[in-house]
């Protein structure tokens, strides 16, 4: 269960995916703060999406 400051970041992630367009940076976002909430399925998911959507990425290789 999620509680202060860790809700409000998850919601933050959530509210800037609806603002802009799918991008490397903001699924590496997506990737760090759901592995430091501890959510190791979701992270895995914005990983996933990063490695088939920006295979070449920069930000993927500092990842891997």
């Amino acid at each position: 269960r999620l509680v202060g400051s860790e809700m409000c970041i998850r919601d933050s992630l959530q509210r800037l995916e609806g603002l802009f367009s799918q991008s490397p940076e903001l699924l590496l976002a997506g990737y760090e703060i759901e592995k430091a909430l501890g959510n190791e399925s979701q992270a895995k998911n914005y990983l996933t999406n990063l490695q088939k959507d920006y295979p070449g990425s920069e930000i993927l290789k500092n990842i891997e």
